[in-house]
């Protein structure tokens, strides 16, 4: 029975180590696909858009302040 001895001994000490970085690896790849697909953290943002213009002049109601004038836009001469 030596030689069986041997046999189970060798398969009872088996280095764990690179199979649990494999699941481990495995598991962070799965992690990151699913953030990727439930997500939006990799849709870039949309730029900022401003008041609605044409040709420079502002399209929009004027907001009221002090004494009901607006300083939006300065009035062109």
């Amino acid at each position: 029975m030596g030689r069986l001895d041997n046999i189970i001994a060798r398969n009872r000490s088996k280095p764990r180590g690179p199979r649990l970085f494999k699941l481990g690896l495995a598991v962070f790849c799965l992690l990151l696909l699913v953030l990727a697909l439930c997500t939006d953290l990799g849709v870039p943002k949309a730029p900022p858009q401003g008041p609605p213009r044409a040709d420079g002049i502002y399209l929009g109601r004027p907001r009221a302040t002090d004494g009901g004038v607006s300083t939006e836009t300065p009035l062109r001469k």
